[in-house]
């Protein structure tokens, strides 16, 4: 018999009770966790484990402590989980990245060092695959003082090795870069940037107008002096040009740093037109996207979706599902709980018998998932038709033929008609 396909639009989960396995969801969300005793917020998918750009971002200095809601305040998390007007991802030519943000909150001032920061950062860089030429540092006020400590930071004389490890950094309103750590071999200011940013490495800074001390232009202009085209430094007005407004360098939905009426390009390239911040960042490093597993497409076959007889096998198989490695079978609902049987020699389920059917629809369904975790759905409904038995005939009369003449005798007159042709009272 020809075999009907039938093909469906996704349509959502039941419960997963019904379904018997949980359905793979979007897991790319935030979570808090903790580093060596730092508080942090990290956004990022458990279940994807292809390696990805990573970003760390270090608050100020009103915001380190113990209270980790305060990662919450002027950051990328303050737009994905409170205001909510961002999902995180990053769109760059080759498609939609899904970056690993992580914000880390030192419990004092008094601990932001270079080798306290590479503990941490160690840490992160085993947890989580991030790509290592894909690696970016932010910070805002005291939170760039600790990511320019980081990045400028030498062991020993000659060891790049902290600073190999970052790609770009982005750093508004910072504290001048000036620390020098006892047991280090860290080269004084203005030099230890000078050297990190000839090392192939970018910078992008933004200094508001009335926010004295903060000497960024001097830096950036000895920077962009060693390695032209590898910063960009910013003035900016926004409010009343104070140290304030650090939200406002975190909001992806401000492109236009070229035509902004409240920033001035002071050093370095500008940003261009339809840029933001965190599509800066990327694109001074790796931004290729991991292969990605063609999606499965569900697809349910039967023989006829209307059924003639009740009790009868129905035969389902999910055969011309396309990139499918395995199936769930579902029935959703239906007169009675059908009884599945797997067909002899077909591999996970994919064609089954169904049986102990009777009269109404039955809704079954098939969840196609691949092994990469993507899943589709289809579903299909069976109706069962009842046997109709015809109604008994009321016989009025009937007519026999007595010694070669046929008689009419009236119903009721007679019990039976017998086989010889006579009648039996």
């Amino acid at each position: 018999m020809k075999k009907i396909p039938f093909f469906f639009l996704l349509f959502p989960f039941l419960a997963s009770a019904q379904v018997g396995i949980t359905p793979p969801s979007k897991t790319y969300k935030t979570y808090d966790t903790t580093f060596l005793g730092w508080n942090a917020k990290v956004k990022f998918d458990p279940l994807d484990t292809a390696a990805k750009e990573g970003m760390i971002y270090f608050p100020g200095s009103g915001e380190v402590g113990n209270d980790p809601d305060k990662l919450l305040l002027y950051n990328m998390f303050n737009f994905i989980d409170v205001q909510k007007t961002w999902d995180g991802s990053v769109e760059l030519g080759n498609g939609t990245h899904y970056p690993i943000y992580i914000a880390l909150q030192p419990p004092s001032q008094s601990v932001i060092t270079g080798p306290n920061i590479k503990l941490r950062i160690d840490a992160i860089l085993a947890r989580y695959p991030i790509k290592r030429n894909a690696f970016y540092l932010t910070g805002i006020s005291a939170g760039g003082f600790a990511a320019w400590s980081f990045v400028t930071c030498q062991p020993t004389p000659g060891d790049f090795s902290y600073g190999d490890l970052v790609t770009a950094i982005m750093c508004p309103e910072s504290v001048k870069p000036n620390q020098q750590v006892a047991g280090t071999a860290t080269p004084p200011y203005p030099q230890n940037v000078v050297q990190w940013i000839k090392r192939g490495k970018y910078a992008l800074g933004f200094n508001q107008v009335n926010d004295g001390g903060r000497d960024m232009l001097n830096y950036f202009t000895k920077m962009d002096s060693a390695a032209k085209g590898r910063v960009t430094l910013y003035d900016t007005k926004y409010g009343a040009g104070d140290h304030s407004n650090f939200d406002k360098f975190y909001d992806a939905r401000t492109t236009n740093w070229r035509t902004n009426a409240l920033a001035t390009l002071r050093v370095g390239p500008q940003i261009p037109d339809g840029w933001n911040t965190y599509q800066w960042l990327l694109r001074k490093g790796d931004t290729s996207l991991p292969t990605v597993a063609p999606p499965p497409v569900a697809r349910i076959c039967i023989d006829s979706p209307v059924i003639n007889s009740p009790n009868s096998i129905v035969r389902v198989n999910a055969d011309s599902s396309q990139n499918a490695t395995s199936w769930q079978w579902v029935q959703y609902s239906g007169p009675t709980p059908a009884i599945w049987t797997s067909v002899s020699g077909t591999p996970h389920k994919s064609d089954m018998l169904v049986s102990g059917l009777y009269p109404g629809s039955y809704v079954f369904g098939l969840y196609a998932m691949n092994a990469a975790g993507q899943a589709d759905s289809a579903k299909i409904v069976v109706t069962v038709k009842p046997i109709i038995i015809p109604a008994p005939r009321i016989v009025t009369s009937m007519q026999a033929l007595f010694f070669g003449s046929w008689i009419t005798i009236p119903a009721g007159s007679f019990k039976a008609a017998l086989s010889d042709g006579t009648i039996q009272q």
